[in-house]
This record gives C-alpha cells, sequence and structure tokens, in this order.
C-alpha cells in the first residue's frame, strides 16, 4: 500500500502555468518543468519538480510515485529559468 501523498492536479497545473509564463522568476529559482515518456504506456508527461543546482551539477527532488517511470525513461527533457 503506497502511503505516499499526492499533489493535487490543481497545483500541479498551476506550477506548469506559472513555469511557462512571463513570471516564472517567482518560483523557477526552485522549480523545473521535467518532460518524459512513460516506461510502459509511450506516452508525455510533463512534470513540476523541485530541483537543486551546484555548479553543473542539478538534483531533482520529487514526492511523485512515478519515479520508476521517469528513471527507466530513455529521455528527458528538463526546462530551466531563462539565463541558464
Amino acid at each position: 500500500m503506497n502511503t505516499t501523498p499526492t499533489v493535487p492536479s490543481f497545483v500541479t497545473e498551476t506550477m506548469k502555468f506559472l513555469l511557462r509564463s512571463p513570471i516564472h522568476g517567482m518560483v523557477s529559482k526552485t522549480v523545473l518543468l521535467i518532460t518524459f515518456t512513460g516506461r510502459k504506456s509511450g506516452k508525455s508527461f510533463t512534470t513540476p519538480v523541485d530541483y537543486s543546482q551546484e555548479g553543473v551539477q542539478v538534483s531533482l527532488f520529487s514526492h511523485a510515485t512515478g519515479g520508476r517511470t521517469c528513471a527507466a525513461a530513455r529521455r528527458s527533457q528538463f526546462a530551466f529559468r531563462a539565463g541558464n
């Protein structure tokens, strides 16, 4: 049984909207969008995740349950804040 709390979809959609808008600076210092292809479905998914950047190393943090799917993805795309 999975006891990990899920993020309500309206929060995810709001973050995606903000990160794609001109006012992304409010959240883009700690949150980025990751797009990946589902391991089984082959569908493309985009979700916001927390990140930390130290030099060229970027660490991603998520409470999502799809970690295996994302880790198994052959190709992922990251949307960083403008200027980086």
